[in-house]
């Protein structure tokens, strides 16, 4: 499974910078914490919450939440 595909990848990614002993500076990506489709769903989830209906479970507003950040992802990659 391509990770970043899936997930948009790291919402902050931490970058550091080497110094190479050839002079040259080289930049390494690390990836923690939370990923981007982590980051959409939790977005749209506050944004809903404004609109929350009684009918929804916490399953349900989850569900949708993470409904919303695929296709946030999907329009991204196009």
């Amino acid at each position: 499974m391509d990770t970043k595909k899936e997930t948009g990848g790291a919402a902050f990614p931490n970058v550091f910078e080497i110094q190479a002993k050839d002079g040259y500076h080289r930049s390494y990506y690390v990836e923690t914490g939370m990923d981007l489709r982590d980051y959409f769903a939790a977005k749209a989830l506050a944004g809903m919450t404004g609109q929350f209906h009684e009918h929804w479970t916490t399953a349900s507003a989850a569900k949708a939440a993470y409904e919303l950040a695929d296709a946030m992802l999907a329009e991204r990659a196009k």
